[in-house]
């Protein structure tokens, strides 16, 4: 119960607004080091590639990580006799925009469910609540970034989309 309140208060609470100029490659490797040990007891191999030279996004880091833990740990849950999770950066200078794709070699979503899973309180898992990829959705527009879900049987990959915006001036004193 107390964990259901807390996702819930979560999904609710605005967001804190405290931008920096954040590097998603550390982001996604910092997070990668957090579920480590459960990715090799479930016997997970993480492959990152996202190129050195991505440019920074003006964004909460503390909220891009929880979208990135959300993201990786779901996909961990889904395969628990193994697998691989690839995941994908590259910049795309002409919409000015970076897209960050994981994928897993999971069971992949049902059609009929793919449209529902960013809803709250929808989910598949015996103990879930239903609460992280809508909180992982939200958090996402607050960003004004998008994410969708593609999958075919044969895994599932999430696409986000984020936009290049002005960056943080730091000051130079």
């Amino acid at each position: 119960l107390t964990k259901v309140v807390n996702q819930l208060l979560q999904f609710a609470k605005p967001s804190s607004e405290v931008k920096a100029n954040v590097r998603i490659g550390d982001v996604i490797n910092s997070t990668l080091v957090v579920l480590n040990h459960e990715a090799k007891q479930n016997n997970i191999i993480a492959h990152c590639q996202i190129p050195n030279d991505l440019p920074s996004i003006a964004t909460d880091e503390g909220a891009l990580k929880e979208v990135f833990f959300n993201l990786l740990h779901n996909a961990i849950q889904a395969m628990p006799g193994g697998g691989k999770i690839n995941i994908h950066a590259r910049y795309q200078a002409g919409k000015q925009m970076i897209e960050v794709t994981i994928s897993d070699t999971g069971p992949g979503i049902p059609q009929e469910s793919a449209h529902k899973i960013f809803e709250p309180f929808y989910t598949t898992k015996q103990t879930g609540t239903g609460l992280g990829l809508s909180i992982v959705k939200k958090k996402l527009e607050d960003m004004d970034a998008t994410i969708h879900v593609e999958s075919n049987g044969n895994g599932a990959s999430f696409v986000i989309n984020f936009p290049l915006n002005e960056p943080v001036l730091t000051p130079t004193w």
